[in-house]
C-alpha cells in the first residue's frame, strides 16, 4: 500500500489568481485589486489581503484591509 504526501503546490492560490500588485502602485491600486475579486449575490470580498510584488515579481509584503483603512484615514 503506498501513502501519498500531499504537497504545498497542490493546494496554493496561483499568485494570477489573488490580489496583487506592485509595491510602487498606489493605495487606491490596492483598492481596486481587493474590490476585482468578489463573489456572492451581495458582492463579498473574498480575499482581506493584498500581496506587493517587487519588478522581479517576488513577494516583498502584503497589506490587509486593516492597514488600507489606516492608510486612508490620515
Amino acid at each position: 500500500m503506498t501513502t501519498s504526501n500531499p504537497v504545498v503546490r497542490d493546494f496554493i492560490i496561483p499568485l494570477d489568481r489573488y490580489p496583487h500588485l506592485q509595491e510602487t502602485q498606489t493605495m487606491h491600486d490596492a483598492v481596486e485589486s481587493l474590490s476585482q475579486f468578489c463573489c456572492g449575490a451581495n458582492e463579498r470580498l473574498r480575499y482581506s489581503t493584498v500581496f506587493i510584488t517587487n519588478h522581479q515579481h517576488q513577494l516583498v509584503g502584503k497589506l490587509n484591509i486593516q492597514d488600507l483603512l489606516l492608510a486612508f484615514d490620515d
